[in-house]
């Protein structure tokens, strides 16, 4: 009686084991940078959900949920375009961080190095 209760303890504990490993694993942070083309779905999507320009209660909080991204952040972006329809330029959603950031270019004085290779 104990043999078979041990058993099949064990075997429950490595079947569950089996089905944790094969589950989907998922990060609780969120990537920070959206690329400029799931800027542009997510966009895409708040448009389909919008009547005459206007979303509903929801919209941004189902899209946001449905592309795992903060709700702010598809917030922001149909804010933005809004702001672009109102002033009568095309709506471009990609990110403004291009060319910002990273390391600096460092200027390179050409006469120094034609003197060096002389």
């Amino acid at each position: 009686m104990q043999v078979s209760l041990v058993l099949q303890v064990t075997l429950v504990f490595f079947v569950h084991v089996e089905q944790a490993v094969q589950a989907p694993v998922q990060a609780n942070r969120r990537n920070l940078d959206m690329s400029d083309e799931l800027r542009k779905q997510v966009y895409q999507a708040l448009l389909a959900r919008s009547k005459n320009g206007h979303l509903g209660k929801k919209d941004t909080r189902i899209v946001a949920e449905h592309f795992g991204v903060h709700i702010q952040v598809v917030q922001r972006l149909w804010k933005r375009g809004k702001t672009q329809l109102a002033n009568f330029i095309p709506v471009e959603v990609s990110s403004r961080k291009k060319g910002r950031c990273g390391r600096k270019a460092i200027p390179v004085n050409l006469e120094a190095l034609r003197n060096i290779a002389q």
